[in-house]
């Protein structure tokens, strides 16, 4: 967040990472006793899986601070406490 309170987008991803994440999952292949030729980067391509599960984005929306400030004034357990304080006053101007 800056200082304006406002969500900022998320950099693009840059050119050379669908590269770096398929020479990961080869290490990580190999690593773990998997044949040489085992495609295990292809597996790994990035433009299938944002074809295939979508983009990585979620929406947050924001509210303004007195928006937040007149809903929690509102919450049941303040409203309790509202009623409470109008109790006592009333009871301390009788007695």
């Amino acid at each position: 967040m800056d200082s304006a309170n406002t969500f900022l987008p998320v950099p693009p991803i840059p050119k050379a990472f669908n590269k770096q994440l398929q020479r990961s999952a080869v290490h990580l292949s190999l690593r773990e006793g998997q044949a040489k030729d085992h495609p295990g980067g292809r597996d790994w391509d990035l433009n299938d899986r944002v074809t295939r599960y979508g983009s990585n984005e979620m929406p947050i929306p924001v509210t303004s601070v007195p928006m937040l400030i007149f809903h929690e004034m509102w919450h049941p357990f303040y409203c309790f406490q509202y009623f409470s304080i109008v109790v006592w006053y009333v009871d301390g101007i009788r007695g």
